[in-house]
């Protein structure tokens, strides 16, 4: 991204994954599983696994998400409200 360009995501929070338990089949435990730890190693490491064919997949908080994009070079991490968890920034 160029200098000064501006990034608009919406974000998972841990209710989409949890979602997908509520099937309550064995597969779909293991996948939260996998999703919880992939979360967290982010939150900690700032480091992802995938699985083979999946890519990689997690949930994000608040707390983690401006120390990522701020080791990602971008400034101006801000939260608007309302019910999706977006997130805007700016490239340094």
């Amino acid at each position: 991204m160029r200098p000064g360009g501006r990034l608009w995501a919406v974000l998972y929070r841990i209710s989409v994954p949890w979602k997908e338990v509520a099937g309550g089949n064995i597969k779909s435990y293991i996948y939260f599983l996998y999703v919880l730890i992939n979360s967290l190693l982010f939150h900690v490491a700032q480091a992802q696994f995938g699985l083979p064919g999946q890519g990689c997949e997690s949930f994000q908080t608040r707390r983690g998400v401006p120390k990522a994009l701020l080791a990602a070079r971008f400034e101006e991490v801000s939260f608007p409200a309302g019910a999706q968890f977006v997130v805007n920034a700016r490239a340094r």
